[in-house]
Parts: C-alpha cells; structure tokens; sequence
C-alpha cells in the first residue's frame, strides 16, 4: 500500500512539474507553501529556512535532472555540495529561532569546511567508501547540532513540530546506494514533507502562543478594570501568567516598609510560606529589585539561604521579575517553574510589560483604598460629633449632614442631599438660604436658633477649593 501511495506521488511530480521527480516537485511545494507562511508571519528565521528549502531543491534537481545513467563528477560535486548548503541553511534557521546566534559563527566554518570537503572528494575519491563515510558523518553533525538545539530551546513545552522537525532533519541524506537499498520506496519524498509540515507546525506554535500571551493581556486588563481591591486582581494575574508559562507556582511580593511580603500565591506550600512569607528588603534571592529587567534562577545556583527551601518546592529554577510602579519597584513577580525551560526574549518582555502594568494597577488601587479609607475614618469621625453639623454649596444645597442632625430631623441621608436649605431645615423664624450662615458669615457666635428655637452656640466655616474658589460652608 505504502509503496502505491509514493508510486502516486511521482507520477504527480510528473504531472505536475514536467521533468522533475517527487522528491523535486515535494521540494518546490514546500517551497512555495513556505513563501506564503513567510509572507504572513515575517519571522527571520524563515527566511533562511526558504533558502534551506531552495537549496535542498537545486541539489536533487541537479542530480535528477541529469541523463539517465550519466552523473559527470561536476555535477555531483555541485549537488553534494549544495546538499550540505541546505542542511547548513536549516541548521541556521533553527539556531536563529532559538536564538542561539553564538553558533552562528562555527556554524558557517563548518558548512564551509564540509561544502569543500563534499566537493573535493567528488573529484579525487569519488570511490572511497571511507570518505563518503566520513561526509556522511559531517553533515549529519550539523542535523544533529541543530535538532539537539532545537529539543532543549523546547524542552517541556508539549509541542510536537520540534520534534517533528528534529526528526526530520536527522532523516535528510545524500543517495548514496549502500544506504538506499535499505531505505523504503519514497523515503525521501516523506522525510521531505515531513520536514516541511513540522516547519509549519513550529510557526503555528509560535502564533497560538503569542494568541494566548494576547489573551492574558486582554484578561489581566479586564480584571484591572473591573477591580476595586488589589488581591482579587493579583490572583487573576497569577492564575493567568501561572497556566501561560508552565510553572508550577506563582507569587506575588510586595514591598512593606524594610521587608519584601507575600501577599498573593497559588502552588505553594506552607512550609515555603511560614520560612519565607517575609523576607528582608535586601534577601539575596529577591536581588531582582536592583534591576529593571527579568532574570531567571537556576535553583542549583540559587543562595544557600533559599536553596533547600526550593528544593523541596521542587523547582528546577525561578523567573524573577520585577514590579516597577510610576518611581520605583514596589515588588517582584515569582514564577517557580519545575521542569527546564528557555525562554524567548519575547516572553521575558511580555513579563516585564505585564508586571509594570500589575505594579501601576496595584498602585492605583492602593491609593484608592487610601482614599476610601480616609473617607470612612472622616465619615466615621464627622457622625460622631454630637452637634448638629451642616455642610452646603454655595447655593445653599445640603451636601452633608451628621447622624445628630438627621436623627433630629427624623430623615436619611438620601432625603436631605442635594435639597436646599429652606426645604430640609424647620422654619421657627424668617430666614432664607441658610439660617446659620446668613447673617454673621464664617465665625463662632452665639445666637437664638432659627430652626429649632432657644439659643445655640453657631460656628460656620467657608469650604475653599485649593484654587481658592468657594466650595461650600460648614455649619
């Protein structure tokens, strides 16, 4: 069955591309279907990958596209060496997608080095089985290089296209007959489409997961917005950065005079919370607030101060990064992550970003909760004066009246705000506006009581915005 399926596919590749095989016609699809990926995403990384694929194309084009049983040495040098290009070319994709640019270098020696070495022996030693052996060996290095390289920059991410593509590049190889006899029919076609599909795979990856980073954003945001206290909107954040990075805990630290306090978690144990709960400003393991930026902990190079503790936490490193409010850094965000992870510039920077708008929003709810607790303590202290109080406008609407007044007017709060004067208070005498303020103006006096008849003891003061303009008066 396997063999009429490929069977298929090269008289597709026939049909399809006059002169050319499968493996050629595999090739320009995954060439073209690579320049419409790239066209959309623009990674750099795929750019050279389609310099890969364009490479990997001319090589067997140039071998297949010779006369039936003639293969002059050129030719094969030329192919052999173009072979190597493209495998260079794919290893350098995946260095600069994992952004492991120091491999660049020795790569480019090493694809030099092997390109001449291809071509040499093609025209000296075309039959020395040791030789091929030992081209064999040096480009399967670089495959191997880049597909070791590509296993750890994911390591634990539960994706299939990287080890998809490892594989793949591992299965790229030269005909060579001593190894074809023992290959199947269309191994080369499938290794070909297998490597471009685990291409494809890797980028979709890379999209769902900046989908998913966007899809924090928009929740931290809605939960900042709807928040009113700073805890539930610390737990929403540390449940969504918590699943996004694959930690296995999340907390929270805030400043608190001289100490650094954990005041939201999720993972964690009581143990980790009894010893290290607070810790001083100037712990080793939160010297994070002397930096701007994120950094990641190895947990075997963490302090000894904190080493055992996460340990037994089971963290295999921690992503430390700073909460910058509008002066200063008021916390640190703390991602314990169990297994090893690499991680790209671009999730180091939506951390970042992401905790300066935690530290803004905390902010701004805290002063909040400053402000509705001032309120509450003058409120508090303005009802328990047993005198009556009156405070209105400058057009003689009620704006405030103590617990003492209303009891005495039989009223609510609701009842007399907003109201005019003449309409709240009784009348036992003439007087318009305000009885109290009318006639002596801001100043303590004694006089008889226009409301509630005898004499009171009347102090009215002038409420004056900080622009000197007059709010309102107090009775």
């Amino acid at each position: 069955m396997t063999s009429y399926v490929f069977g298929v596919w090269y008289g597709f590749g026939e049909l399809t591309v006059p002169g050319l095989a499968g493996v050629e016609s595999a090739a320009l699809v995954v060439l073209a279907a690579s320049l419409l990926v790239f066209r959309t995403f623009r990674e750099r990384y795929l750019l050279i990958w389609i310099l890969g694929w364009l490479a990997y194309s001319v090589s067997n084009w140039t071998l297949h596209g010779a006369p039936q049983g003639s293969n002059p040495v050129y030719l094969v040098a030329i192919a052999h060496a173009q072979f190597v290009l493209a495998v260079s070319l794919f290893a350098g994709a995946v260095f600069v997608y994992s952004h492991a640019r120091r491999l660049l270098l020795p790569l480019l020696a090493m694809s030099v080095l092997v390109m001449a070495y291809a071509v040499a022996r093609a025209f000296w030693w075309p039959e020395s089985f040791p030789l091929r052996v030992a081209l064999e060996v040096s480009y399967r290095i670089i495959a191997l290089t880049a597909a070791i390289q590509l296993i750890r920059f994911r390591w634990a991410r539960w994706e299939i296209g990287p080890w998809l593509l490892s594989v793949s590049l591992l299965a790229l190889h030269l005909d060579w007959p001593p190894l074809d006899a023992y290959l199947p029919l269309g191994f080369n076609v499938l290794a070909g489409l297998m490597l471009g599909v685990s291409t494809f795979l890797v980028v979709f990856d890379d999209s769902k997961q900046r989908t998913r980073r966007l899809g924090v954003i928009n929740a931290l945001t809605t939960s900042i917005t709807r928040a009113q206290q700073h805890g539930p909107m610390m737990v929403t954040a540390l449940e969504e950065l918590k699943a996004l990075m694959l930690a296995k805990a999340a907390w929270f630290r805030l400043l608190e005079n001289d100490n650094m306090v954990i005041v939201q978690q999720i993972g964690l144990s009581q143990d980790f919370l009894r010893e290290r709960g607070s810790v001083p400003l100037d712990d080793k393991f939160e010297r994070t607030l002397s930096d701007a930026t994120p950094i990641v902990v190895r947990t075997s190079a963490s302090d000894e101060s904190v080493r055992l503790q996460l340990k037994e936490e089971g963290f295999h490193h921690c992503v430390l990064v700073p909460i910058l409010g509008k002066k200063s850094v008021i916390g640190v965000l703390t991602l314990g992550s169990r297994h090893r992870l690499t991680y790209t510039p671009d999730e180091m920077e939506f951390l970042a970003t992401t905790a300066q708008q935690l530290g803004l929003a905390v902010e701004n709810l805290r002063l909040v909760e400053q402000i509705l607790r001032s309120h509450r303590q003058w409120a508090n202290t303005f009802d328990s004066i047993q005198d009556l109080v009156l405070v209105h406008d400058a057009e003689f609407r009620v704006m405030k009246a103590n617990q003492a007044l209303l009891q005495r007017l039989g009223q609510s709060p609701a009842d007399v705000a907003g109201q005019p004067c003449e309409a709240v208070l009784p009348h036992t005498g003439p007087w318009t506006n305000c009885p109290f303020c009318d006639k002596r103006g801001d100043g303590f006096h004694e006089a008889p009581d226009p409301c509630f008849g005898g004499y009171s003891m009347i102090s009215t003061s002038w409420l004056l915005a900080a622009d000197g303009c007059v709010l309102g008066m107090a009775s």
